[in-house]
């Protein structure tokens, strides 16, 4: 499954096999999960860049790539927990229709 998600905080428990293109403003937390993998948010909608604005959300603070795994020791749970595509140093969000 693929989610797309901008938030100020993700926590995910007991989750498997995901996708997720994150925006998070705080550090996403993985609890009793494996096989998520996080990706840049990346989605261009119309006026998106005024929904951040109207959530509070800062475009240029997107902390998910700092992911704390609260199960890192558990044997029983299978890996890897998490995986982190890091993203294109050069890609910026931006509204649909925007011109660069």
């Amino acid at each position: 499954m693929t989610v797309y998600a901008a938030c100020k905080q993700l926590r995910l428990r007991d989750c498997e096999h995901l996708t997720i293109h994150l925006f998070a403003t705080t550090d996403p937390v993985v609890e009793m999960s494996h096989h998520i993998t996080l990706r840049p948010f990346n989605i261009r909608l119309p006026k998106l860049v005024a929904s951040f604005k109207a959530a509070r959300l800062d475009a240029a603070v997107n902390r998910f790539v700092h992911v704390y795994d609260f199960t890192v020791d558990e044997p029983k749970l299978p890996q890897p927990h998490f995986t982190v595509v890091f993203p294109d140093p050069a890609t910026k969000m931006r509204d649909v229709g925007e011109t660069v």
